[in-house]
């Protein structure tokens, strides 16, 4: 179910490539490329340690190295990309944006699967804002700013980190103001994954809206499917994208 939601409407015969798959990839085939941010047998080895089945971890064609993805791949072009819990991690969601369209092909599509704030440690934390994604511009780690907000307003709900719509109570907060500091303070020193970004459905539906029609991105959503399991599903395209009203997606993203 959750692949046929991502994957909805894609010729997988075609050339495609798949970001970030790690070790659950949702895509293969003889036309598919992978782009991770380092090699099979590094990914094997942090799996492993965490003690997960690395049997299913593809052959990484692409490492990204702080590059453009089209001086990474070169002159290669794709029907569609996918990647899955992926943008909520970027530093930088227009120059992400922005690359995932300069490698697709005329009516490429890009599938986005983005986890929902309010079904994961995100819950406290504020949607995120428009003008924050452009005064991010360029950035190449998380900032301070994102590191700090992440952990302060990190929770669980019954000790688990995600959970899905309907249980009961409300989440913890799980780390201390002292903690949120020292990962901001870290920040400048090494790259820290995190979430440096957090969405309702609606909020992130809005924030494309409005990077298409500032002239920031040139991808709009084409599909979009609600949230399933603590995800949401959206599908963008340079053509043929849907006709939305920007006055009722900021209304709905308002009551999330």
């Amino acid at each position: 179910m959750r692949t046929q939601k991502i994957l909805f409407g894609l010729n997988l015969f075609a050339r495609g490539l798949e970001i970030g798959g790690g070790y659950n990839p949702l895509t293969n085939g003889a036309n598919v490329k992978h782009l991770d941010h380092t090699d099979r047998e590094t990914l094997c080895r942090k799996f492993a340690a965490d003690g997960v089945d690395t049997s299913r971890v593809p052959e990484i064609d692409f490492v990204w190295d702080g590059t453009s993805y089209s001086q990474l791949i070169g002159d290669d072009r794709f029907d569609w990309v996918v990647a899955s819990h992926v943008i909520e991690h970027v530093p930088c969601i227009i120059s992400f944006l922005q690359d995932c369209s300069n490698i697709l092909d005329h009516g490429g599509v890009l599938a986005l699967a983005v986890p929902d704030k309010r079904y994961c440690f995100d819950y406290y934390r504020p949607q995120s804002s428009l003008a924050r994604v452009i005064d991010s511009m360029g950035s190449k780690q998380p900032t301070p700013g994102a590191l700090a907000e992440m952990v302060i307003n990190a929770s669980a709900l019954g000790g688990d980190i995600c959970w899905v719509g309907g249980r009961v109570g409300m989440p913890e907060l799980i780390h201390s103001a002292g903690e949120a500091k020292a990962a901001s303070l870290a920040a400048a020193e090494q790259y820290r994954d995190t979430h440096v970004w957090a969405f309702t459905p609606n909020s992130f539906r809005l924030l494309i809206y409005d990077l298409r029609a500032l002239g920031f991105i040139d991808l709009g959503e084409i599909r979009f499917q609600p949230t399933l399991d603590g995800e949401f599903y959206i599908q963008l395209a340079r053509e043929n994208c849907a006709a939305l009203n920007r006055v009722d997606l900021a209304r709905a993203a308002l009551m999330e």
